[in-house]
């Protein structure tokens, strides 16, 4: 499978071969790869660290049905939540998009129930929902929030660090992600 963004980046997610344009990378270890001008992986691995430190924020997977609908609220919620959906935005951006039949089991996604860890060592369980679902007695978060946002599209075992409303920065990690699989009709 192959998933490309604007900067030519190749997301891999647990293949081992090229197809015979080159072009597919299928494999065991997850990683981020160069593309070569051919189109073909040519140059050495780029692990997700590196491509971390130099963004300051983990690689992440939008399914495009995902980054349809959430495209579509930020620009709803424009005129009314300017920075929020500004952080909604620039996360879709960075994100590789691939499709929904093929998203990663242990990615967040809107639906998904995950359990992190804060930067206060304490362990919490949420489920990520579009904001008409939200209710945080029920553990129920927003994507419309900044930590829902922050959120989106991160792996287990990845970290981010996010900016709570009051403006302090703090560092979360994925743990467990859990996905109630959705009919496509």
């Amino acid at each position: 499978m192959t998933i490309k963004n604007s900067t030519n980046l190749l997301f891999q997610t647990g293949f081992e071969r090229l197809d015979a344009n080159h072009s597919r990378i299928t494999g065991v270890d997850a990683g981020v790869y160069r593309t070569a001008a051919q189109g073909g992986v040519r140059n050495a691995q780029m692990t997700a660290n590196e491509v971390n430190s130099r963004q300051n924020k983990p690689v992440i997977v939008i399914s495009d049905v995902d980054e349809s609908r959430l495209s579509r609220l930020a620009a709803t919620v424009s005129s009314r939540m300017p920075d929020l959906s500004d952080d909604l935005l620039a996360e879709l951006e960075r994100a590789q998009i691939i499709p929904h039949h093929l998203m990663p089991e242990k990615v967040v996604q809107i639906g998904s129930t995950l359990e992190y860890t804060s930067d206060d060592s304490q362990k919490r369980q949420v489920t990520l929902v579009y904001p008409g679902d939200a209710d945080i007695a029920q553990g129920k978060i927003s994507i419309l929030t900044p930590i829902g946002t922050a959120l989106i599209g991160l792996s287990e075992g990845q970290a981010i660090e996010w900016a709570a409303r009051d403006g302090r920065r703090h560092l979360l990690t994925v743990v467990t992600v859990s996905n109630v699989v959705e009919t496509m009709s």
